[in-house]
């Protein structure tokens, strides 16, 4: 299967988002990422979907993007000791990996450090993964729609 033409990780967000304004309304938050990629990949990519998400204590990673080659597809890992916010992101994060650099893998797959998750350390593609899980689990226009442009919000608020 070939690559699908590069999208950037904003383009991607807001795609999915739009996606989920009209099907879920606009009171659906937090977004349900992991829903999200298993019926999206599923119905796009059937052959190279997003098989499961699975959360286990790690050390040393928060996430990880890992091929299954025998089930034609990919796991998506986070760390079961993670806060929850902290794991949806991450889990937000991985589902970047997926759908922007999953062609641009090594054959294990991805495995990313707690500074590569939400600091944007390291790689290009790290950086990218980090614009798309924000871009998505905080979508611009919820932004606006919660807060008002006259106000100063602490960072608590935002």
């Amino acid at each position: 299967m070939p690559p699908p033409a590069y999208k950037h990780p904003a383009r991607w967000a807001n795609q999915l988002t739009t996606m989920l304004d009209h099907v879920k309304g606009s009171n659906r938050y937090p977004v349900d990422v992991e829903e999200l990629i298993l019926d999206y990949s599923r119905n796009v990519w059937p052959g190279d979907r997003v098989l499961a998400i699975h959360s286990e204590e790690l050390h040393g990673f928060e996430g990880a993007l890992v091929p299954v080659r025998e089930n034609g597809g990919w796991l998506i890992i986070s760390n079961s000791a993670a806060r929850d916010g902290r794991r949806r992101f991450t889990i937000a994060h991985e589902v970047g990996h997926y759908l922007l650099h999953r062609h641009l893998l090594p054959p294990e797959g991805i495995r990313c450090k707690a500074d590569s998750v939400g600091r944007g350390a390291g790689h290009a593609i790290e950086k990218e993964a980090d614009e798309f899980a924000a871009a998505l689990l905080m979508p611009s226009h919820d932004l606006r729609r919660q807060i008002d442009p006259r106000a100063k919000p602490s960072i608590d608020e935002l």
